[in-house]
C-alpha cells in the first residue's frame, strides 16, 4: 500500500506513526513544506519508506482519494472494494486536495468544514478497511462454502486458547472434495483473531487446506440459518448434500 499526502504540515509525525502500525510499505509527501518528522522510531530499519514528489505519480481507478461527503465522492467508504486499491491519497487539513485526474473519489464518515477533516482520522479510517479486507475472505455468493472449526472440522472439546482436536474423520478428504468441485472452502469460527495463524499451522499439519480463515463468530447455543447443512460425523453426507444443493438450486 502506498499512502499519498499533499501539504501535510505538523501532522505528518502521527501520519507517519499511523501508516507504520498499520503495515503501509511506502509514504509519498507531496508540497509537504515545513513537516517534520523526527524521534528514534524513524532511525530504525524496516520503517515505512518515506520519499518526497516533486509532481503527483500517475493516478488511476486503484487509487483512492479521500474527500468530505459534500465535495463531490464518487462513492462512500463501504462501497470500495478496498482488497484492489494501491494507494491512498490525503489532503492537509488546511488545503484539502485539488481536483485529480484518476483516482475514485471517497467519502469519509466526517462532516464540517475542512478544518474537522483531520488527517490521522481520514487515513485511520482507510487503513483500516483496507487491513479487514486484506485479512478476512472474499466469499463468492452461491459457490463458496463456510465451514465451522471446533466440533465439525476438528473434534469438540474443552476450549483452551491455541488448543486445538483433532481432524473428525474424513474432513481433510471432504474439504479437498469440496474445493476440487471448484469452490472455496473457508473455516468460519468462533475463536478470536489471535488464533488465526495457530488454526493455519494446525490445519497445514494435518494436510487440511483451506482457503481462508474468519474468526469472531459469535458465540451463541444455536445458530438459526436458511443455508445450514448440520454436521452429524458423516462427511460423505455433508459433501453428497452440498454438492447436490448447489447444483440443483444455485446456493448451499
Amino acid at each position: 500500500m502506498i499512502v499519498t499526502l499533499y501539504r501535510v504540515g505538523q501532522n505528518l509525525n502521527r501520519a507517519v506513526r499511523l501508516c507504520e502500525a498499520m503495515g503501509v510499505g511506502r509514504m509519498e509527501c507531496i508540497e509537504c513544506h515545513g513537516a517534520y518528522i523526527g524521534g528514534n522510531l524513524y532511525a530504525a530499519t524496516g520503517r515505512v519508506i518515506i520519499e518526497n514528489l516533486t509532481e503527483w505519480p500517475t493516478l488511476s481507478r486503484r487509487d483512492v482519494a479521500l474527500v468530505l461527503p459534500n465535495q463531490e465522492p464518487d462513492l462512500i467508504v463501504s462501497e470500495v472494494k478496498w482488497r484492489d486499491v494501491r494507494r491512498i491519497i490525503c489532503g492537509g487539513e488546511t488545503d484539502g486536495l485539488p481536483r485529480l485526474t484518476g483516482p475514485i473519489r471517497v467519502a469519509i464518515p466526517m462532516f464540517g468544514k475542512q478544518r474537522e477533516h483531520t488527517v490521522e482520522a481520514a487515513l485511520a479510517i482507510a487503513l483500516w478497511e483496507w487491513r479487514r479486507a486484506a485479512v478476512e475472505p472474499h466469499f463468492r455468493y452461491q459457490r463458496d462454502v463456510a465451514v465451522d472449526l471446533d466440533g465439525t472440522l476438528l473434534q469438540a472439546g474443552r476450549y483452551r486458547r491455541g488448543s486445538f482436536g483433532k481432524p473428525t474423520e474424513g474432513a481433510a478428504e471432504a474439504i479437498a472434495a469440496l474445493r476440487a468441485s471448484g469452490r472455496k472452502v473457508f473455516v468460519h469460527t468462533a475463536r478470536p483473531r489471535c488464533e488465526r495463524t495457530g488454526i493455519e499451522r494446525h490445519l497445514a499439519k494435518h494436510g487440511i487446506v483451506v482457503d481462508g480463515i474468519l474468526c469472531g463468530k459469535p458465540c451463541a447455543a444455536a445458530y438459526v440459518d436458511d443455508k445450514a447443512v448440520r454436521f452429524e460425523g458423516k462427511w460423505a453426507t455433508i459433501v453428497h448434500s452440498i454438492l447436490g444443493e448447489v447444483e440443483e438450486h444455485g446456493h448451499a
